[in-house]
């Protein structure tokens, strides 16, 4: 009986984990937002400051293109010789 219940809080942290990960960031928002509205109304008034502080910084990773990283800078071409493939043509 003890294992099944090992193995159902595993299989729900990594279910947690994989939500946390792949949600998009409107609703991850979203949702911080209603989690500290719940906290507020319940009294506990410590995890509702956290969750009002937790703004996620922005990295180049969440695809957001938030942080420009991401993009490409069309003013400045890529001049480096490392990156040109130079094709030979057969007429």
């Amino acid at each position: 009986m003890m294992q099944e219940w090992i193995v159902g809080v595993i299989v729900a942290a990594a279910f947690l984990a994989v939500v946390r990960r792949y949600m998009p960031k409107v609703w991850r928002r979203a949702l911080r937002i209603r989690l500290e509205l719940l906290a507020r109304r319940l009294g506990w008034e410590r995890l509702a400051r956290r969750l009002a502080g937790s703004d996620e910084a922005a990295a180049c990773s969440d695809g957001c293109s938030s942080c420009g990283g991401c993009g490409t800078d069309d003013a400045q071409p890529v001049t480096d010789e490392r990156f040109v493939i130079k094709l030979k043509t057969v007429k």
